[in-house]
């Protein structure tokens, strides 16, 4: 039995989802009235509301969901606050508390202007939680909401014997139709709909990678040939491989009160050196209604000047492999993409998240992995940046971190990375590939884990750099950013700097013939020492004009890498600085 949490509170919340289970799932009814409002024409139209009426913008979920449902009918509006409570009914309440789930389930009923609902399952017991989702449930509440709402339309599209099958003594069968639903594999909300159907075969564990490490530490309790993950792997057969170790467990310590994250067992399937730390306090009691910073999640990164489809495909490539390497001249802004993109895959605008170092000639695998540095008494074996980084990702298994590398190519890559280039790959993740490190002789072995994604920035017009390895350049996903003058995101965003049309298209037209020319150059250039968008973004009224802004620019930043560039041709640049500055 999964039921035993050490909560007081638990069977209070079971009650509450067996409540929902009779009234909701296998009727049509209602959690706080007795009206019919889980039926499939209300939840077909809350969904196309909310689903197929996507708002991307800084405004928060509860203000855009009450933008795409807060007009319609009354049923539709009372359902998407009974959908809301199904959806925060397991989140513990050091994530939100059980006033801030009431609050805002009641606020959603308000908008149908009907008196909402004094119901014994809002109460403080009820509300309390069994599970830490963990920051991206938090801050992707809406990609979970939107789920639920297409498993609701699937099931309601069975017919009622089926519906009735699924749930009398058929778990495995109901997994297995869960995982048919689009996005079922990456949602945490589909753990927590199979724990409230079958709470005895399925874990209140609602992260996929806690699921996997319990399966590695105690699949030695399966007989032989009898484990379903080992023998056809899949999320379903992983829940019934932890469903047969959890009886062998009972077994073992003769009770049925055991719990994966409570004692005895939590230390044994994870050591307390790398238990995932809680989020950070203002993470941890995040109300999902508000986004957190500035970053919009819920479509394309601001200020990038890239359109939906390439931040896609560049997520997309990142995620893929593990690694990414931006490349790009000066001023296509890697740096900043690299923040905006780091975040995106983060799922959460998080520092504490993220590490940022910048490689140089004398860097070292001591710097980066680990090695003896002096001290007053001598020397002492000091962990690197990345080892530490390593740790930290590890000790936190719920929550995706960014290792950002600034010039990667400005350091002896193979030096650097020594015998852990092997590591970073994408499927060489994980303790079961990790290896004893050059320096260390307690036999400790040292692997990058899953959840650490890294990104390198590389400067195409550095003369001084080496040719990228190629073990490195093959671990690694490529993306060549160039610059954005004829972007119409750049153009909005420049002229709302309260820059002139005039002086935009100037740029435009001049910075475009330059390029062109680096570009034509091949001899000694190319497409790769282009002058990027980014010295064009930073104008600001001021007692400085805007024709003063321009030259300063010129004169200051763009002339002097012309001079760089033809630094054998002198005439060519006194060219070209005539014709950037003319009549200006």
């Amino acid at each position: 039995m999964a039921t035993w949490t050490g909560f007081s509170h638990t069977p209070r919340i079971l009650e509450s989802a067996e409540i929902w289970k009779h009234e909701c799932l296998l009727a049509d009814g209602s959690l706080f009235t007795d009206q019919n409002l889980w039926t499939f024409e209300n939840v077909v139209e809350l969904k196309e509301m909310f689903v197929g009426n996507p708002l991307t913008g800084k405004s928060t979920f509860y203000d855009k969901l009450k933008l795409q449902v807060g007009n319609a009918k009354p049923k539709v509006i009372q359902l998407a606050s009974e959908a809301l409570w199904l959806l925060l009914l397991l989140v513990y309440q050091d994530s939100m508390k059980p006033s801030t789930k009431r609050q805002r389930i009641i606020e959603v009923w308000d908008w149908s202007n009907v008196p909402h609902p004094n119901s014994d399952i809002l109460d403080e017991d009820a509300l309390r939680g069994l599970v830490n989702p963990g920051t991206a449930f938090q801050t992707r509440n809406w990609a979970e909401y939107g789920f639920l709402l297409t498993l609701m339309e699937a099931w309601k599209a069975l017919s009622r014997d089926e519906q009735s099958g699924m749930l009398s003594d058929q778990p495995w069968v109901l997994g297995e139709w869960v995982l048919g639903i689009d996005d079922a594999d990456t949602r945490s909300f589909r753990h927590m709909f199979l724990y409230l159907c079958y709470p005895h075969e399925y874990e209140k564990v609602v992260s996929k990678t806690a699921k996997e490490q319990i399966y590695t530490h105690f699949s030695n309790l399966i007989e032989e040939g009898e484990d379903p993950y080992k023998n056809n792997p899949s999320w379903l057969s992983l829940d019934q491989s932890i469903y047969i170790i959890r009886e062998a467990l009972q077994d073992e310590y003769e009770t049925e009160d055991l719990d994966f994250f409570q004692q005895p067992l939590e230390d044994l399937w994870r050591d307390k050196a790398s238990k995932p730390r809680l989020p950070k306090q203002e993470i941890a009691t995040l109300d999902p209604f508000f986004p957190v910073e500035e970053i919009d999640l819920n479509g394309p990164i601001e200020n990038l000047f890239l359109e939906d489809d390439e931040v896609k495909h560049i997520l997309s490539i990142w995620r893929r492999k593990k690694n990414l390497i931006l490349t790009g001249p000066p001023g296509v802004g890697k740096t900043f993409a690299a923040r905006k993109l780091a975040y995106e895959i983060i799922g959460i605008e998080d520092p504490e998240c993220v590490e940022f170092v910048q490689f140089h000639q004398s860097y070292s695998y001591e710097d980066f992995i680990q090695g003896y540095r002096p001290t007053k008494d001598g020397f002492v074996l000091k962990d690197g940046h990345f080892y530490r980084f390593c740790d930290k990702a590890r000790s936190n298994p719920e929550t995706k971190h960014v290792f950002i590398i600034d010039e990667i190519n400005r350091g002896n890559l193979s030096k650097v990375f020594g015998e852990t280039m092997m590591l970073i790959e994408a499927d060489k993740r994980g303790d079961q590939w990790g290896i004893p490190l050059a320096y260390d002789d307690t036999g400790k072995k040292f692997f990058v884990p899953d959840n650490l994604y890294l990104l390198g920035l590389m400067n195409t017009a550095d003369r001084s750099l080496a040719v990228v390895d190629y073990a490195l350049r093959r671990r690694f996903g490529f993306v060549n950013l160039t610059p954005r003058f004829k972007s119409q995101k750049f153009r909005d965003y420049v002229l709302g700097t309260g820059l002139s049309e005039g002086l935009l298209n100037t740029i435009e037209e001049r910075i475009g013939r330059l390029n062109e020319a680096i570009s034509e150059d091949q001899s000694n250039l190319g497409s790769g020492y282009c002058i990027g968008h980014s010295y064009f973004c930073a104008y600001e009224e001021s007692s400085l004009s805007e024709n003063d802004w321009y030259r300063q620019i010129i004169e200051t930043e763009v002339l002097p890498l012309l001079e760089e560039y033809w630094f054998d041709a002198p005439s060519k640049v006194d060219q070209w600085r005539k014709s950037l500055l003319a009549e200006i």
